[in-house]
This record gives structure tokens, sequence and C-alpha cells, in this order.
């Protein structure tokens, strides 16, 4: 499922390894990311998830979405699969690769404050996205939609990335949907 939750436009950060060592999790927004020791990577990552699970608009959106993709224009099953995702509370952050190293060389300005007006953007820019989405909406409506949100990472980040973007351009590559 962790794959579904990156189709429909949620981040993962997956460059580099978490096999470094740990120390104190404090940080502040000027700290670059490639300068996060494992702790810290976990720590940002926590924040970043508080921000999305604690906004309920965008909580039911997203989860709406996926319970329409998984639902297949089936309202029953929409409902099932939209309660799951916000059981379950899709992560937005994954710490594996905050911290420690290992990063490309273009990314290695990018600051832990870039990242949370980045993603704080994501968050907002999702819920305009999603907005409209209900289990009656059409599962071919929900794709285009998702493969929006992808299309709006990579092209036309929210405002709140542009900085990020600048500090770090892989990280808005479109992923490659064709990989395992």
């Amino acid at each position: 499922m962790r794959h579904l939750w990156g189709w429909v436009g949620l981040v993962l950060l997956g460059c580099g390894d978490d096999s470094s060592g740990g120390g104190s999790a404090a940080y502040d927004r000027d700290t670059k990311l490639d300068d996060l020791n494992r702790d810290q990577g976990i720590a940002v990552c926590a924040e970043i998830n508080a921000i999305a699970h604690n906004d309920a608009a965008y909580l039911d959106r997203l989860c709406t979405s996926v319970g329409a993709l998984l639902g297949q224009s089936m309202p029953a099953k929409c409902m099932t699969g939209r309660d799951l995702c916000i059981a379950e509370k899709p992560p937005l952050c994954w710490p594996k690769g905050i911290g420690g190293g290992g990063r490309d060389a273009e990314c290695q300005d990018a600051t832990v404050g870039m990242f949370m007006d980045c993603m704080r953007g994501s968050v907002r820019a999702s819920k305009e996205l999603y907005a409209g989405i209900t289990c009656a909406t059409p599962t071919a409506e929900v794709s285009k939609l998702a493969f929006d949100a992808l299309e709006m990472r990579a092209d036309k980040p929210p405002v709140e990335c542009q900085a990020f973007k600048q500090a770090c351009p892989a990280f808005f590559e479109p992923p490659d949907l064709d990989e395992p």
C-alpha cells in the first residue's frame, strides 16, 4: 500500500540510507538536511507527519481519493478504503535517507526549513487538488488527479517549495511508475 500513497502524490524521501549513527534529535531550520543524524531525520519526519496528520481536511481529501481509487466507483468499498487510510494516517515523510550524508551533490544545500516549508505547501496544494473528490468520483478522474499531483511536484510545485527546488532539484523529478 506504501506505493499507492506515493502514487497519489505523497512524498517519499528515499535518497541516502538510514545506517548513520544516532545522536541528538535537536535541529533548527538552518540545519542542512545532509547534516542531520538519524535521530534528527526521524524527528523532522515526525514533525512533518504531525502537520499532515493533524490537518483533518488534508487527511479526508487524500484518503477519499485513495478510497475512490481502491473502490473503483463502488461507494461502499471507497468508504472502507477511506476509513482505513484515515485510521492508518499514511506518512508524508519517511526518515530513510534524511541525515547522515550520501545525498546527491545537488541536494547538499537544502535545509530543514526549506524542506518543512515545502511540505507545508504540499499539504496545502494537495487539499486544493483533491477538494472535489468524493466516493462517487469516477476512478478515471481520480487517477488523472493523482497524475496531476505527480506532474505538479515535478513541474509546478507549490510556491513554498521554490527555495527547496533550487537547493534540491532531484527531489522534484517525477517517480518512475514502472518500478515495483
